[in-house]
């Protein structure tokens, strides 16, 4: 039973991401945004949701919101190349 629900809920997580880049592809930054936001809420530590959450907040220009989820980035992987050269 417990493992019906962990494969429900990483079809979720999948399915959500997946509706999330079609919209960011579609220059639908604040529908993207709030998939991804979900996204974070069922896999909290995901560098790539992560990642992806920021470019949106950056279209939207909502620079308040990117550094708080900078900083977690930065916690969650603190040797990760990408990080750095997002910061430039």
């Amino acid at each position: 039973m417990r493992r019906r629900a962990l494969a429900a809920e990483e079809q979720r997580f999948q399915r959500t991401v997946e509706l999330a880049d079609m919209y960011s592809a579609l220059g639908r930054p604040e529908e993207a945004r709030r998939l991804y936001e979900e996204a974070l809420v069922l896999r909290e530590d995901d560098v790539d949701v992560m990642d992806a959450l920021l470019q949106e907040l950056r279209r939207l220009g909502d620079y308040r919101s990117q550094l708080p989820l900078y900083r977690r980035l930065v916690s969650v992987r603190p040797g990760d190349a990408r990080l750095h050269a997002w910061n430039r």
